[in-house]
């Protein structure tokens, strides 16, 4: 469905970084949201600006961005085409293995290897 969809709309006023949201870049789709965590929706999507509060003053804003992506396939492609290189360079295999490893060593427990005989 994500591969299809022109964008993502998320109507969170308070969200960080939803795994929805990685899931939509990886399939070169951008993002149209009122939160820009680490600044991923300005340069993979449409950042309407914060609306404290219940986000209702930002449905103005949510508008605009959803009329200027609906009309802008090229700014779509570009979007979504740089959302993707962004996961497949920070969200792989290795690195959340390094990352846990770090995790483990730094509370002071050793990941252990596998052993073949006995179930992981």
């Amino acid at each position: 469905m994500l591969r299809s969809a022109w964008f993502v709309v998320n109507l969170s006023a308070h969200e960080g970084v939803a795994v929805s949201w990685l899931e939509a870049l990886a399939c070169r789709t951008p993002i149209l949201a009122m939160v820009n965590p680490g600044g991923l929706v300005s340069s993979f999507g449409m950042f309407t600006g914060e609306f404290p509060g219940d986000g209702t003053d930002g449905l103005g804003a949510l508008k605009a961005g959803f009329e200027r992506l609906l009309a802008n396939r090229t700014l779509r492609a570009e979007l979504g085409a740089a959302g993707r290189r962004h996961v497949r360079a920070t969200h792989t295999e290795e690195l959340f293995l390094r990352s846990f490893r770090n995790i483990a060593v730094h509370i002071g427990v050793s990941p252990k290897k596998s052993d073949s005989s006995e179930p992981v």
